[in-house]
């Protein structure tokens, strides 16, 4: 594995002689809450309820910074952040799902996602499969992002184990409408697939304000056709003579270097998402009563699949062992039939409603909020063949989830001058969550009208948390702050059931001491160092989820154990001229019993099983440098690059991979955001974001890059044109991937992808 290579190097050692020469530099008034690109870990501050409670670092990309970026749906303004990915494969991808510092991009349950405080984590399962609902939330009523690093706060359960994104959105105070399109496209050609992808984006809005109630509500529409995100390939032998005989096989190697033929890809991902939402506050005297209703269509479809194979005939070739040349491969792959067609629609429905104000006396601090998510239908439809297979008889697969969502529950109050200190700042909370998940699988004599024939798996069930957290700051001298918090969690799981097997319940407990340490030697220089426990618990999809696809399969263990971790963070920060920050953290955790789905093959099939390893310990170092202004010029710069070795200590199950890297954890990230203000009316921004190889096995087998399968570096180069047409008008113009480079995340990754917008605010 390269972890960085020769002409990437000048780069980050620019930016870090930059950011040395920034904290060098004398330093006026610290920046207010305008200018300040991040609030993070300020002594001294009495925010209620604030990121982390001062425990964490922090990130925060205000309004102003999310206008510089190309995004297109929400998770586009966390992209540029410290030592995260978010595995987006093309615009609309339903499958983006969140990786943060130790925890990879397939650890879903260990990252949590909150806009207004409303979950939209998905701790349902825990592969590709669950990302946040991330569609939940446009764009454009996004006022703010923050980003929390790690389980350093109590107010967080130990699904913080690699942190927490926090977004907030605006209400209106007057009057107001947006219009908004946008138009973008994507350009592919690899093996034998040469194709224009095109998309779409659709708001329509408006808000308003009467005496004390103010109301919000849109329609978002994200229509786009993905490049392919599969590329099937047969493994070659020699050929034996019989074979049929076809042409337009592609002969290249595999992620582990082993010769395959590709025969076809999966065709463009056809994705519409319409969401429906409102959201309104009404101030009842001193308290404010907030409520949000949030209504989901997805749609989504494979069904037109490229197939290069040819017979003799030109007729094409769907399916059995074949040979080109003296090559002999067989069409398939990870699925009984690579070619067959599949849609999906999937209807939620999010409601939200809270009510916070002062409690009693102005001294103490409410915030009470509940969630209820519903998904009313998820129907995936799957053919046995593709339809031009002669023979096909139209038969399928039909896969619902009945029954699956969530409901929460939260408290918290606070209060400052605890005890009778106005050094202390005390706050302590209630939680109640519960999860349901029901999975079941249908042979189908008519797959694309999703009529069901017998039940062949069904599996599901239920876990709950409660929970109760305390924890306080102490100004305990000038320069001096400390941190402790403590959470207590009640864990169960119950209703777990495979085809005919029941599960009985079963519960357990934890405790997550918290403690941070800060000290600031000089008005403009803190330090802090946090220290924190953090317990994981197993959720339904490992728990009892299990499928049979043919050639795949995946295995539940209801005996899992939660993952526990001890954490560690010391950062030093600065705030330099020029509104901005340098700040530097050394991160460390060892997490025992880490849940990850293992992999094998037994008779023929694919198994994946969810298995703990016993041991995996991250080592991590981070450097942020943050500025507004750059020698009082009108160029803001955003830079950090992030170092982290994840590795494999101890394995029982498999000690082949004891000293292995981490799966899909690269050494090195960086990421690059420059802006310049041109005109008074234009404003031009640049970005880059970098990430070196990782592996995609724990056998660190996988060292092959740009083929189907790998887990490749790559630079992403992006550009972004703002122009402010009017007073109400504004078009912009960007470019994501510039360079059109080809990169696999497993998946490729998207290709150059041009995007226009035009947005009319009244």
């Amino acid at each position: 594995m390269v972890c960085i290579e020769g002409r990437m190097l000048p780069v980050w050692l620019a930016g870090a002689l930059l950011a040395a020469s920034q904290v060098a530099s004398p330093v006026a008034a610290a920046p207010d809450e305008g200018g300040r690109v991040e609030e993070v870990l300020v002594l001294g501050e009495r925010q209620l309820f604030s990121d982390g409670g001062g425990f964490s670092p922090v990130s925060r990309v205000d309004a102003d910074m999310l206008e510089r970026i190309n995004m297109t749906t929400i998770e586009d303004g966390i992209s540029y952040e410290p030592g995260l990915v978010v595995r987006r494969r093309f615009i609309g991808d339903p499958n983006g799902t969140l990786g943060m510092r130790g925890s990879n991009m397939f650890q879903g349950p260990r990252t949590m996602v909150f806009a207004d405080g409303l979950p939209l984590h998905y701790h349902l399962q825990a592969r590709w499969n669950s990302p946040p609902r991330w569609s939940l939330v446009a764009p454009d009523e996004t006022e703010s992002i923050d980003v929390v690093y790690g389980p350093f706060s109590a107010e967080y359960s130990g699904n913080a184990m690699g942190g927490v994104v926090n977004i907030q959105t605006r209400m209106p105070e007057r009057e107001t409408v947006t219009l908004e399109g946008a138009f973008f496209q994507q350009d592919y050609d690899v093996l034998s697939t040469d194709e224009r992808y095109d998309g779409g984006r659709q708001f329509l809005a408006y808000g308003n304000r009467w005496g004390d109630l103010s109301v919000y509500t849109f329609y978002n529409r994200i229509s786009n056709h993905s490049q392919p995100m599969d590329q099937y390939a047969g493994a070659v032998s020699p050929a034996q003579g019989g074979e049929t005989l076809v042409t337009g096989a592609i002969p290249g190697r595999d992620s582990e270097g082993d010769a395959v033929m590709y025969f076809g890809d999966s065709g463009s991902e056809s994705a519409v998402t319409n969401l429906y939402k409102t959201k309104a506050e009404y101030d009842l005297g001193r308290y404010t009563v907030r409520a949000t209703v949030a209504y989901e269509e997805r749609d989504r479809g494979l069904r037109g699949k490229n197939n290069f194979l040819t017979d003799e005939r030109g007729e094409p070739v769907w399916g059995g062992t074949v040979a080109a040349g003296d090559s002999r491969f067989a069409v398939g792959g990870a699925w009984a039939n690579p070619f067959a067609l599949s849609e999906q629609e999937r209807q939620s429905l999010l409601l939200g409603v809270g009510i916070s104000g002062p409690l009693g006396d102005d001294d103490w601090y409410v915030d009470a909020f509940a969630t209820d998510f519903d998904i009313r239908k998820d129907e995936e439809r799957r053919s046995s063949e593709h339809p031009r297979t002669p023979g096909f008889d139209g038969s399928g697969r039909v896969v619902r989830h009945d029954g699956t969502g969530w409901q929460t529950a939260d408290m918290k109050i606070s209060r400052e001058g605890f005890a009778g200190a106005d050094s202390l700042l005390f706050s302590t909370g209630l939680h109640y969550s519960r999860y349901t998940l029901g999975v079941f699988d249908y042979t189908s004599p008519d797959y694309a009208n999703g009529r069901t024939g017998s039940l062949t798996g069904a599996s599901g069930g239920s876990m709950s948390t409660r929970a109760a957290y305390a924890q306080t700051r102490w100004t305990f001298a000038d320069d001096w702050e400390l941190g402790l918090g403590l959470r207590y969690e009640h864990w169960a799981a119950d209703g777990g059931f495979i085809d005919d097997a029941q599960y009985p319940g079963r519960s357990d407990t934890a405790w997550s001491p918290k403690l941070s340490l800060g000290y600031r030697p000089a008005p403009q220089w803190q330090m802090r160092y946090s220290l924190a426990r953090a317990v994981r618990f197993p959720v339904v999809e490992e728990l009892f989820q299990t499928l049979d696809a043919g050639r795949t399969a995946q295995v539940s263990n209801p005996g899992l154990a939660p993952e526990a971790g001890v954490h560690h963070n010391l950062g030093l920060e600065r705030v330099i001229e020029g509104g901005g920050l340098v700040r530097f953290n050394v991160f460390t955790e060892s997490i025992d019993d880490v849940i990850f789905g293992q992999r094998g093959v037994v008779d023929g099939v694919d198994l994946n099983t969810f298995l703990p390893i016993d041991r995996v310990r991250t080592d991590g170092v981070e450097l942020v440098w943050n500025q507004r202004s750059l020698f009082d010029t009108p160029l803001g710069v955003r830079f950090n690059v992030s170092h982290i070795h994840a590795k494999i200590e101890r394995n029982a199950v498999n000690r082949a991979v004891e000293g292995k890297d981490f799966p899909r954890m690269p050494r090195w990230r960086a990421n690059l955001l420059l802006d310049y203000q041109l005109t008074r009316t234009v404003e031009v921004s640049g970005g880059m974001r970098y990430a070196s190889n990782q592996y995609n096995t724990m056998e660190n087998s996988d060292t092959v890059s740009g083929v189907f399968g790998a887990m490749d570096s790559h630079r992403m180069v992006n550009l972004r044109a703002n122009w402010a047409a009017s007073e109400r008008l504004r078009l912009s113009l960007g470019v994501d991937n510039v360079t059109n480079e080809e990169a696999y995340v497993h998946h490729p990754w998207p290709f150059r992808t041009v995007v226009m917008e035009a947005a009319y605010h009244y």
